[in-house]
């Protein structure tokens, strides 16, 4: 067994976690099937685009990133793996084209066919093409494009200057995507953050199938990852948003006009939070939060939402190179599931300089009920012997009621299954 020390309430509590040595038989298995994918696959999306029943597989191929200066500043495309069967994939050719370093993707109905199509955001947007709608036509694999700009002309530049003062990203510079109704009118509306700008966006679906600008909230700090919700139990959305440069995680409330605004800041225990997610871990009816830090050896962190709106008291974090500190960690993404149909939110998430996935699994809480009660979490891990990770995903790929995870790899550049061992 080994120790944690939580604070609640400028209180140190120890909390007892089951050691990260593996005793038991681990979730999940990896799929002896390597699909090639474009460079850099940073983002991963998982749907039924063809009607079959059976998951579509979606990355985007960012590439290395250089200066915006340059004729071609990043990779610009997609790779999309369509089924023909369970476990059977093959590549769309030619790959869709983006504008430059695809860095977000969501997959949803977005226009008048029943068909889900794929939204993209796009960092280094050269032409002005920061979100781009392909629009699933469905026969022959056909995708047509909509694209959006994001109105700059009043918008500053933020970030990093090269050594003549030249930015070395675009404006907005958008890094993430949310896809949801929230003014509940049957259209599906998008919300991203322009990092190199400090601003989030929210546009509103159209009939017309396009996206409506609705609203651009300044969020200094950073703002890198988006979170959905009803926090404050009002019926109303509201936005948990990862701040990467100031450390922080930015509360936007929602109001009846479907606008947003900042109510409050809490610090991370850990520097560059970067990807978050809100799952009720400790099923006590209130959402909470778990985030990783991009820095390198940096936490993962859980914050339980207790009795006041956009209040986390009490937080968690995990280490993932206790064993061997020479091995240093990068979480880099993560996504939360129900992976053993316990009806517990489990974690997963993959190390880029470990070389692993990383899954926690929810054991849930001690029954006290006076005080907020942490979950408690089995730690798995799945070392790659090739290729760094950078992006995960869930869905049943094998059809057999268990959720199972997919990632991709950078170096090589590949999507990988890791399937779920349980069994009904």
């Amino acid at each position: 067994m080994t120790s944690l020390q939580i604070k609640l309430k400028h209180t140190l509590i120890p909390i007892l976690f089951l050691s990260t040595t593996t005793i038991y038989s681990q979730t999940f298995s990896i799929y002896p099937q390597f699909l090639q994918v474009g460079p850099n696959p940073c983002a991963i999306a998982v749907a039924d685009l063809n009607g079959d029943g059976i998951p579509d597989i979606i990355t985007a191929d960012r590439g290395e990133m250089r200066n915006p200066r340059e004729e071609k500043p990043a990779n610009d495309e997609l790779s999309i793996l369509l089924s023909q069967g369970i476990l059977n994939y093959v590549k769309l050719h030619p790959s869709p084209k983006t504008d430059f370093a695809p860095y977000a993707i969501a997959i949803a109905n977005m226009d008048s066919l029943k068909w889900l199509d794929i939204v993209v955001v796009n960092f280094l947007a050269k032409k002005n093409q920061d979100i781009q709608i392909f629009h699933n036509l469905k026969d022959e694999n056909v995708f047509t494009v909509t694209s959006i700009k994001i109105p700059d002309e009043n918008l500053k530049y933020t970030k990093l200057t090269d050594g003549d003062e030249q930015p070395l990203f675009t404006i907005p510079g958008l890094t993430s995507l949310v896809i949801t109704d929230i003014n509940k009118d049957g259209l599906n509306d998008v919300i991203t953050t322009g990092w190199s700008s400090d601003i989030t966006v929210v546009l509103l679906g159209d009939t017309k199938e396009s996206l409506i600008l609705h609203q651009i909230i300044p969020t200094s700090g950073g703002p890198r990852s988006i979170a959905l919700a009803d926090l404050d139990n009002d019926k109303l959305m509201d936005m948990a948003i990862t701040m990467f440069n100031s450390g922080e995680i930015l509360f936007l409330k929602g109001n009846e006009e479907n606008k947003f605004y900042e109510y409050s800041r809490i610090l991370t225990r850990g520097s560059q939070p970067h990807k978050i997610a809100l799952a009720d871990f400790n099923t006590d009816g209130k959402w909470d939060i778990v985030l990783n830090h991009k820095k390198v050896n940096h936490p993962l962190e859980i914050l339980y939402g207790d009795t006041f709106p956009f209040s986390f008291r009490l937080s968690d974090t995990f280490y993932f190179n206790s064993i061997n500190p020479e091995v240093n960690t990068e979480i880099i993404d993560l996504l939360t599931a129900d992976f053993n149909n316990d009806l517990f939110a489990d974690i997963a998430m993959v190390d880029r300089k470990g070389r692993q996935m990383i899954v926690m699994i929810n054991k849930g809480s001690s029954p006290k009920k006076e005080m907020i009660q942490p979950s408690l979490f089995t730690i798995e891990k799945y070392p790659l012997k090739s290729g760094n990770p950078v992006a995960i995903a869930s869905s049943d790929l094998n059809q057999d009621g268990f959720t199972d995870l997919i990632i991709s790899t950078q170096n090589p550049n590949e999507v990988i299954f890791f399937l779920n061992n349980k069994k009904k």
